[in-house]
């Protein structure tokens, strides 16, 4: 099997426009093998937190980057991994 790793890196440019944001969107083609760490959620929110907090972005593109359908949509889970993630979840807007 051959594919890519993502890294918090990647999975902010799904989230955030900013610098190669457009060339990470085309590894979601569907055509390409990713995984990811189990902690991918929690550092990519954590990461978004940050840019936040450095005003990187605004407080309501943090909110619509962290909301559970825009990192379920860039992540694609299936299944009972994303019925498990969405069950331990609470996501509130800063």
């Amino acid at each position: 099997m051959s594919g890519y790793v993502v890294d918090v890196r990647l999975a902010v440019k799904w989230l955030v426009s900013e610098a190669f944001s457009e060339e990470a969107a085309r590894l979601l083609d569907g055509k390409t093998t990713l995984i990811a760490p189990e902690l991918i959620f929690v550092e990519t929110a954590n990461a978004l937190r940050a840019m936040c907090l450095r005003s990187d972005i605004a407080s309501a593109d943090f909110g619509f980057a962290t909301s559970t359908s825009q990192l379920a949509r860039a992540f694609t889970l299936t299944g009972a991994a994303l019925s498990s993630w969405l069950n331990q979840s609470d996501w509130v807007d800063p």
